[in-house]
């Protein structure tokens, strides 16, 4: 069993909202299905994906008001060539110890601390 695997479940247990979608599920923002979670548990690679593409970011003391975990979900496929979901996205930040916070109770997008520096240079 990988770091992820090993880690994944003390995550979505601090994060109850989390999801393969992202916060929630699609059109239900304060809801949750144990599919939506266990889609998420068995999503090790596109978590690990992002893993390796955060790596090669340059966090930020604050959160990044331009970027929404969504959009930077783009950037990250367009650079590992594999889909990766936005629910994935967010567990691959929260692995990696940076900043996160849902944009609203209503979005299932989140913000982080991420440099729009070192995303501009890619």
């Amino acid at each position: 069993m990988n770091d992820t695997a090993q880690r994944l479940p003390a995550i979505l247990s601090q994060h109850p909202l989390l999801t393969h979608f992202g916060f929630g599920e699609f059109n239900r923002p304060a809801a949750t299905t144990e599919k939506g979670r266990n889609d998420l548990l068995a999503a090790i690679a596109e978590i690990d994906r992002a893993r390796a593409w955060l790596r090669t970011q340059q966090p930020r003391l604050t959160l990044n008001p331009h970027r929404s975990s969504y959009g930077l979900k783009h950037i990250a496929e367009r650079a590992t060539g594999d889909y990766i979901s936005n629910g994935a996205f967010i567990a691959a930040v929260l692995l990696e110890g940076w900043k996160v916070k849902r944009i609203s109770e209503i979005s299932p997008n989140a913000r982080l601390n991420i440099s729009e520096k070192g995303l501009k240079r890619r």
